[in-house]
């Protein structure tokens, strides 16, 4: 089977929420004429799932690779092994620094109120803060 992959942001919703219902109807075109399509982001899944609603059983390639999901199953692709996490881990202590890491779904962050990366994280309020810290 023939697959087409798009990139998301810029090319298929031009407002980071919503892709226009244009574009879902040429895809779904696509489709019928026996295309696997196959969705790529720079987002988490959980962040890329509201903008493609027709199309959430399609393969999912989420944070630049990291993140794959298939059919609604997510897989880390690239996991930080135990000993970089806790060499992380410390570092973040000792500096105390704002941080934001990801799993495959939930997250844990400390940011402060102020922070821009709060508007992107999590904007459909589908994850929980497993702030651990």
């Amino acid at each position: 089977m023939e697959a087409v992959v798009f990139d998301v942001d810029g090319t298929l919703s031009f407002n980071g929420q919503v892709i226009g219902a244009p574009i879902v109807a040429a895809i779904q075109r696509l489709q019928a004429r026996g295309k696997r399509v196959i969705f790529a982001s720079a987002r988490l899944i959980r962040d890329l799932l509201p903008i493609i609603p027709a199309f959430t059983d399609q393969l999912l390639i989420g944070a630049n690779g990291a993140l794959v999901a298939n059919q609604g199953q997510v897989q880390i692709m690239a996991p930080l092994s135990s000993s970089h996490l806790q060499q992380l881990t410390a570092m973040i202590d000792r500096y105390q620094l704002d941080y934001v890491v990801d799993s495959e779904w939930d997250y844990a962050a400390r940011v402060t109120t102020d922070n821009l990366i709060l508007r992107q994280l999590d904007p459909a309020h589908l994850a929980q803060n497993r702030n651990c810290r």
